[in-house]
């Protein structure tokens, strides 16, 4: 787990929040951007760029899944989340 965090600090400058939690011998990431009005092709880049760097600490990135949400929270905006599975 603690590994995870590092790769998690990999990327702070692109996560605004996050959370991990188990999937059976595996471990979900879950992610929202700091991107606000998020697009369609800022989502596929962030994705790309998140993963690399999950990848570049060690770590297998077993499936991905990612979007644009509206942010019901004091922002109101448009985030990027990504959900990772890491193996």
């Amino acid at each position: 787990m603690i590994d995870i965090l590092h790769a998690v600090d990999a990327c702070s400058d692109l996560i605004d929040y996050w959370d991990v939690g188990p999937r059976a011998d595996d471990v979900v990431l879950r992610v929202r951007s700091r991107v606000r009005d998020a697009t369609d092709r800022a989502t596929a880049e962030l994705e790309q760029a998140i993963v690399a760097r999950i990848r570049s600490c060690g770590h297998d990135v077993r499936d991905v899944t990612s979007g644009a949400r509206l942010n019901g929270g004091p922002d109101h905006a448009w985030h990027v989340f990504v959900e990772l599975v890491i193996g």
